[in-house]
């Protein structure tokens, strides 16, 4: 996220992809980059490119319907 009222290059450290979208193709195109620009008073959503590591937490409020 920018709140400013400029464009930011941010280094992220690591590859992140874009998602694949169709309202905005040309920034939403599925590319990967280490480096995005993120336009004034912008956001951008990255997927991680690596392997996810995490454990989803476990199912504490399963409730069967009648």
């Amino acid at each position: 996220m920018n709140p400013s009222d400029a464009a930011l290059q941010v280094p992220m450290g690591a590859d992140w992809r874009r998602i694949q979208g169709t309202v905005a193709p040309f920034v939403n195109d599925g590319s990967v980059a280490g480096t995005v620009t993120v336009g004034a008073s912008d956001a951008l959503f990255l997927l991680s490119t690596g392997t996810d590591v995490i454990r989803p937490a476990p199912i504490t409020d399963l409730r069967m319907a009648p």
